[in-house]
């Protein structure tokens, strides 16, 4: 049933009742002592008599009715309890005054049929007011009963102690329609209604309750007791609370104080409350007294429902910086308006529900600090309304807590729950306690404040309170936010003003799941702990069994002002997963901070910490079995401004997947980047995956580690990504250096264009390139930027992308440290079983500008180069970078492969080599050359056997320059305590040299010096494990000695082998000498062209 039709209807034919009156209605029914009523009841009148017992007085009446404009006055003999009881079967109409005369005694009304107050009903009295619609008022063990045969009346002299409800009536309500009850200070209102069938027990339309005491209501259902204490006040019990109350037509239950005295309670005993259109109950204090609590228990139900469906304006026009708080909505309010506290509100009940503007709130707008608001619901749901406790700006009072217990949380389109100062008094905590689950979302399209629960403080220098979480499940949705915030941007800009921020914590046992933009797409969802001032962020403290953030779904800790950002703690025991919208939002961040347009807003999708301008940025660790980034989305810290960016650490048990998605620590501005720390089972970065430490602003990168126990694989199969299938440090703008790179596993893998690097390199967006190192750090080496790859296993490195548009100038998989500015290349340092390097894979510590070459160092079990595979350390005009090989086994370079420390202006770079076995064939090359007027490098091979193909060099020379040297140093068979078996036959050399060769010049020479080498045939394939060294003898010459980078190594004179003159040449004394070779380098074999099988 409608209540409000219901009610409506049956007031209105009380109303036309009441009009056709010629007097009031108050006929005694003869059970008390020469009750009567004095005077004309039209005007004044007065009811005298009475039975007398004790403290107490004693009417009864048939009828007990009051018309508009008629007063009514109990005389007061001087008692303390006035009490009046209705015998008849008819409800009470009061529409004119009722009081008490002559005396401070309280009112007591009885009418089991009920009562209906309405338009013009007042109470004038100096006691208390009490209206109930029980049965009988218990006194001791005697009653005073509606029944006219109750107990003697003279021995009921003892203070009331229980109102018994144990009768049937056909209307038991209590009913305010239009009437304005209002008792003394310091004096209670009680009304106690019984509900009969869905009619409530009491109801308020356009109603108003006012007192500076207690103001009780209580509504039952059925047979019921309710006791009263000794002071009069109710005491419920939850069986009793069975009836309803409703409040509609902006009815107003309100105590107030306006000097420093105190306001006392309202309470509320209840099944089901409803309070509607612009309906209220509120608490108010002027003073330095102190407003009085709500407290509300329920047992069913509260439904609280407001008529502006925009709550969005009075977010707006009250928690923004110049407003002052002002509800004037349906629902629970305390006011501070000076010095003394408002009151608390407290509320019980299974179901609440804030609809439509509705509000449950605590505000101060001056010294006096705001009450506390505590939620004790199974099922709590916050739909376009709010549960607010807040200061005014420049208002010194602190802002009350908020305590929410519940099953079910959920708040939704334009819901706001906040603990939020304007002023400089601090915010309170808000603490929410949820067994199953949370869930913030659905912002309405066009809003200004985003749906959400918040601890911000926005103007003054008022310190946010802590926000804390503690549910199974976490949902964050359709542009929800989760926030603690310092300070605020408004459409003036950056307001600098605000406190410290406060601390967000998140338990959520199950998962957490953030996911989705608002419908107008202005905003993320979001869990937020921000800075907008010169003080710190809060940190965010997150734990959880998985965490899940979705497209447009963000977690942040940022400094946009002068304060330190927050920090960002995640222990998630499952997974952390971040899955983006596929859009390439990693690219947008970096291209927006390069060209010096980076907001927090550029970031629509991740995990971050940042920093704008000069706080320093907040440091992210998160701790979990599983981390998985996928479709764009970024886990970063930053900075675009003075200060620092903060460190990134991750601990991941079981395996890291990078899909598409980055992990960075980049600053754009004058501020370092922040160090990566990663530690892992497996790390994978595939379709464009990428970890990077960036520098591309005047700040250095930070350091990166990574440590895998058992692999690390990159496959780039991604294109226009910045970074993008790679694990990187690197400076790319401005006076800065790359971070040392660490990565220790047991097996690495880069596949298809995938990359690991070390850069000092510049980017421009103009076609330019200016060289920004001034003159004293040129060429200077620097403790910045080392790689360091320990695989105790093996490092693969092979594949090329088809990349396309990128920043990275290499397509091919490759580990390098590159320089393009006058600042040396990073060194390289590469320890591993097994070093596999094909199909274009490089690794390099190349110049392209005029800075040094870095120094690649490899310590490796076997290292192999096959198919146009390279090691590098070439440089433009700089120095070139010096490799240093140390392998136990076997290195082997062929098919078209290189190990080079070439120059192009500048001087080339030493090579040093110690290996086992070396293998050099298919048109590969070993290279310390200068091109132009550099000297070249040297180049030093210490090995057992040397095997050296046709068309392949090892050389180290220089075109205008001075050539470098290149020294050859093998042992023999007899210092490797080992034992050949020779071959069985003794060999014919015709039958191992081919006939068709003509004698010419640069003709084939064939030299047998032991077992292996050569096939036995020139017709058979080589045969693995056959080994053999191929020298050819230099014109003779001493020993001689060379100044290395280390040590001075002789070099050894290779026993002689007498071989056909190749070239002549014209020596010092004039004479023609025939010789074997004058090539600086070492060839195995010049093939004439004729030359042919």
């Amino acid at each position: 049933m409608d209540y409000k039709q219901f009610w409506f209807g049956s007031v209105i034919g009380s109303c036309l009742t009441v009009a056709v009156r010629v007097n009031s209605q108050i006929i005694p029914d003869g059970t008390t002592i020469d009750t009567s009523v004095l005077g004309n009841c039209q005007s004044s009148c007065e009811i005298t008599g009475g039975t007398a017992a004790g403290q107490n007085l004693f009417h009864s009446f048939g009828e007990f009715n009051i018309s508009a404009g008629e007063q009514v006055y109990f005389a007061d003999p001087g008692v303390t309890n006035i009490l009046s009881r209705i015998t008849g079967v008819n409800p009470s109409e009061i529409f004119g005054t009722l009081g008490v005369s002559g005396g401070d005694a309280n009112l007591f009304l009885l009418n089991p049929n009920g009562m209906i107050f309405g338009e013009g009903a007042a109470l004038d009295l100096n006691g208390s007011f009490f209206a109930t619609t029980a049965n009988e008022i218990q006194f001791g063990d005697r009653t005073f009963s509606a029944n006219p045969e109750g107990e003697a009346l003279a021995l009921l002299t003892v203070n009331p102690s229980a109102l018994f409800f144990n009768q049937i009536e056909e209307s038991s309500s209590i009913i305010l329609n239009g009437a304005k009850l209002e008792v003394p200070a310091q004096q209670d209102i009680t009304l106690l209604g019984k509900q009969i069938g869905e009619r409530p027990g009491i109801s308020l339309k356009n109603a108003a309750i006012s007192t500076q005491g207690n103001i009780t209501l209580g509504a039952v259902q059925g047979d019921a007791a309710i006791y009263l204490d000794n002071n009069l006040e109710l005491q419920f019990s939850s069986a009793t609370l069975s009836g309803d109350i409703t409040l509609t037509e902006a009815s107003n239950i309100l105590s107030s104080s306006l000097d420093n005295s105190d306001t006392h309670e309202v309470k509320l005993e209840v099944n089901n409350l409803a309070i509607e259109e612009n309906s209220s109950i509120t608490t108010l204090t002027e003073g330095a007294g102190n407003g009085a609590d709500i407290n509300i228990n329920a047992r069913e139900s509260v439904k609280i429902i407001g008529q502006d469906d925009n709550f969005q304006q009075f977010l707006v026009g009250n928690f923004t910086p110049g407003g002052n708080i002002d509800f004037t909505d349906s629902g629970l309010q305390t006011i501070s308006l000076g010095a003394g506290k408002a009151g608390n509100i407290k509320l019980t009940t299974p179901n609440l529900l804030l609809d439509n503007g509705a509000g449950i709130i605590s505000t101060t707008r001056d010294r006096g600090a705001t009450g506390d608001i505590i939620v004790n619901v199974a099922d709590l749901t916050v739909r376009g309304a709010g549960l607010l406790t807040g200061s005014s700006t420049f208002s010194l009072g602190d802002v009350g807590e908020i305590e929410i217990n519940t099953e079910e949380l959920l708040v939704e389109q334009g819901g706001v729950v906040s603990s939020s100062t304007l002023g400089d008094g601090n915010a309170g905590n808000l603490s929410i306690t949820a067994s199953d689950s949370i869930q913030i979302k659905q912002t309405p399209e066009n809003s200004i404040i985003p749906t959400g629960i918040y601890t911000n403080t926005i103007f003054g220098n008022g310190e946010a309170g802590k926000l804390k979480i503690d549910t199974q499940k976490l949902i964050v949705q359709e542009g929800g936010q989760l926030s603690s915030s310092s300070g605020a941007i408004t459409g003036n800009g950056l307001i600098p003003l605000g406190g410290r921020g406060g601390n967000i914590t998140i338990n959520a046992a199950e998962f957490i799941e953030v996911s989705g933009g608002s419908k107008d797409g202005v905003f993320s969802s979001s869990i937020l702990s921000d800075t907008r001032t010169s003080n710190p962020g809060g940190n965010l403290t997150i734990d959880t069994g998985s965490l899940f953030l979705n497209p447009h779904g963000i977690i942040s800790a940022s400094s946009l002002g002068t304060g330190t950002g927050g920090n960002i703690v995640i222990n998630a025991k499952n997974s952390v997963e971040l899955k983006g919208a596929g859009s390439n939002s990693t690219q947008e961040l970096f291209i927006n901070g390069l060209t010096g347009r980076l907001r927090l807003e550029d970031v629509q999708q991740g995990l971050g910490a940042f920093t704008v301008l000069e706080g320093d940025g907040g440091n992210i660790t998160i701790n979990t079995s599983r981390l998985s980034l996928a479709l764009g989305t970024i886990l970063a810290t930053g900075t675009s401004g003075n200060g620092d960016a903060g460190s990134l650490k991750i601990t991941a048990t079981e395996g890291i997947d990078l899909i598409g998605s980055t992990v960075a620590a980049p600053t754009f501005g004058d501020g370092d980047a922040g160090r990566i720390d990663i530690s892992t089972q497996n790390l994978s970065l595939i379709e464009g995956g990428a970890i990077a430490s960036a520098s591309l602003g005047g700040g250095d990168a930070g350091d990166l580690s990574i440590s895998a126990t058992e692999s690390v694989e990159i496959s780039n199969t991604s294109a226009n990504l910045l970074f993008s299938g790679s694990i990187s440090t690197g400076s790319y703008k401005g006076l800065s250096f790359p971070g040392d790179l660490t990565i220790d596993t047991k097996r690495l893998s880069l596949k298809n264009g995938a990359n690991i690097q070390a850069n000092n390199a510049s980017i421009s967006f103009s076609n330019t390139t200016e060289d920004v190192f001034p003159a004293p750090l040129k060429n200077l080496p620097h403790s910045r930027g080392q790689l360091t790859i320990n695989a105790s296993e093996s490092i693969e490195i092979s594949g090329n992308s088809s990349q396309i548009g990128s920043f990275n100038a290499n397509p091919n998989s490759h580990i390098s440290s590159t320089t393009s500015t006058s600042a040396p290349a990073s060194d390289v340092l590469i320890t591993t079983g097994n070093l596999s390097i094909s199909d274009r894979g490089e690794i390099s510590v190349d110049s392209l500008g005029n800075g040094a070459a870095g120094s690649l160092k490899i310590v490796a079990g076997s290292v192999s180069l096959e198919n146009e595979a390279n090691l590098n350390g070439t440089t433009f005009s700089g120095q070139g970078g010096n490799i240093v090989l140390q392998v136990d086994d076997i290195l082997q370079v062929i098919d078209r492969s290189s190990i080079d420390t070439n120059a192009a202006i500048g001087n080339g770079g030493n090579i040093t080599i110690g290996a086992d076995f070396v293998i050099v064939s298919d048109n590969s090359s070993i290279s310390a050359n200068a091109r132009n007027l550099g000297n070249g490098g040297n180049v030093s091979v210490t090995t057992n056997d040397l095997f050296l193909t046709p068309n392949s060099q090892i050389t180290a020379s220089s075109v205008l320059g001075i050539d470098g040297e290149v020294t050859i140093e093998t042992f023999p068979n007899a210092e490797r305590n080992s034992l050949t078996k020779l071959p069985e036959q003794i060999i014919e050399a015709d039958n191992y040299i081919v006939q068709s060769c003509r004698t010419n010049s640069s003709q084939g020479v064939f030299t047998y010096t032991g077992r292996g080498g050569l096939p036995f045939s020139p017709l058979t394939e080589y045969q693995s494990g056959n080994m053999a060294i191929a020298d050819l003898a230099l014109p003779d010459y001493s020993p001689v000695e060379r100044q290395s980078e280390t040590e001075r190594i002789e070099i050894v004179t290779p026993t002689q082998t007498v071989v056909e003159a190749q070239e002549w040449k014209i020596n010092e004394n004039g004479q023609v000498e025939l010789v074997a070779s004058t090539s600086k380098g070492l060839l195995a074999s010049q093939f004439n062209s004729a030359c042919s099988l």
